[in-house]
């Protein structure tokens, strides 16, 4: 925003910081620290407000914008409300003291009370558009989409530019499906502010799921531009990337036609054929599975696509490497050996198995469950190199064969749970 009082997390100055009791030289401190936070300089901002506080220890703001400073380190969470809670026993009535204060709980998880805290600052100050968008921001939070679209809407009659606002409606609109409002909301919003990040993912996210991928790249590369660590538009602009490719693009379409289908089944409101298509679910997920580290490891070199891997993704796409290379190595020499051409297509149906087997552990969140499942990797690629290594004596492991196809049956069966279990 051009407001030079404005700051990433959408705190404005107070008109009137001090009062006639105030010592001038707190205050004109005061006014340096508002600056500092402005632009994000939360180190010197905290230290200038120490030295305002150390002049008149019940300056109000300067406690209420310290909370702010320190908030940012979760380990000084709770300093952080120990100082806002100061500024809204000092000055009850101000509502930016709630406001500070509702910040202070959301960054550490407390929804609720974030929630109570702003609509104590809106029952001060109703007038204040940046408070509704907080409000939005914590419905948001707690999944009340409509709540959320509400105060958003609100904050924006009273404040046309507030990015929060804008940020909170468009959120509210991708998460109730209502995509053909996104793009037109989005476009409004970079009128107002082409800096946007959140508008510039939300037209991003509209344009990819309307089927324009390379409008879709234009707009998520200028959020990244903007914010070049947004992991949002870093996947977004994977998937517009990897959605090109029309063999991606089909089993994407497909996985995602049967997943409404379910849902509508689940409603009884499915025709008996299109029940029919969840036997193809199983198919379509493991080509999923063999299709999402091929097209990294083809980012892994594309020129901007190299940039949106993270490390833990480039160091997948590496094992990945390695694995193939040396599984083709071994079917390549088994097969010259035996001069025959079926080890081949046994090295070439089994590496298949292994693109699996190494890509699932990449999508589980919790830690344990991926080592458990490199750990199976570890074990399938041993069969795998036990396998060939007999075909270099003429020998035909049918129980190793057998133990590799059947686990990875079960594997299969497992993989679903495994990607599905979040961390508490």
């Amino acid at each position: 925003m051009s407001d030079p009082n404005y700051n990433d997390d959408g705190f404005a100055a107070p008109s009137q910081p001090g009062s006639d009791d105030d010592v001038p030289e707190a205050v004109a401190l005061f006014s340096r620290a508002v600056l500092l936070v402005s632009t994000n300089r939360l180190a010197l901002a905290e230290a200038v407000l120490l030295e305002v506080l150390a002049l008149e220890p019940d300056f109000a703001f300067a406690h209420a914008y310290l909370s702010i400073c320190v908030v940012k380190d979760p380990r000084r969470s709770a300093e952080a409300l120990s100082e806002a809670q100061l500024g809204v026993h000092l000055s009850p009535d101000e509502p930016f003291m709630h406001f500070a204060l509702a910040h202070v709980h959301y960054a550490g998880g407390r929804i609720d009370e974030a929630l109570e805290s702003i609509e104590t600052a809106i029952a001060l100050n109703p007038d204040d558009g940046e408070y509704f968008g907080y409000r939005a921001l914590c419905h948001l939070s707690k999944q009340n989409w409509d709540q959320a679209l509400e105060s958003a809407m609100i904050g924006l009659r009273l404040k046309p530019d507030d990015e929060r606002c804008w940020a909170a409606r468009l959120a509210a609109l991708e998460s109730t499906a209502r995509l053909d409002e996104i793009a037109p909301v989005a476009t409004e919003a970079l009128r107002l502010n082409p800096n946007s990040v959140p508008a510039h993912v939300s037209l991003g996210t509209a344009m990819l799921h309307q089927g324009d991928f390379r409008a879709a790249q234009k707009s998520l590369a200028e959020a990244l531009r903007l914010a070049p660590h947004l992991h949002p538009a870093r996947r977004a602009m994977i998937r517009a990337l990897h959605m090109e490719n029309s063999a991606y693009r089909w089993n994407h379409l497909m996985i995602t036609q049967i997943a409404r289908w379910a849902e509508q089944h689940q409603r009884r409101q499915l025709s008996l054929w299109r029940q029919t298509s969840f036997l193809f679910f199983p198919v379509l997920l493991l080509i999923h599975w063999i299709l999402t580290p091929v097209f990294n490891l083809w980012l892994r070199v594309h020129p901007f696509g190299r940039f949106l891997l993270t490390n833990s993704e480039k160091r997948a796409v590496n094992l990945l490497v390695t694995v193939w290379l040396g599984a083709g190595l071994l079917t390549i020499i088994s097969s010259l050996v035996n001069r025959q051409w079926w080890p081949l297509a046994l090295g070439a149906v089994m590496g298949l198995g292994l693109t699996i087997v190494l890509s699932v552990p990449n999508h589980c969140s919790v830690y344990w469950i991926r080592v458990v499942g490199h750990l199976i990797a570890c074990v399938f690629v041993a069969l795998f190199v036990m396998v060939h290594w007999a075909l270099f004596f003429g020998l035909i492991r049918y129980d190793l064969l057998a133990a590799y196809f059947v686990g990875l049956l079960f594997y299969w069966l497992l993989a679903q749970p495994m990607m599905a279990t979040r961390g508490k």
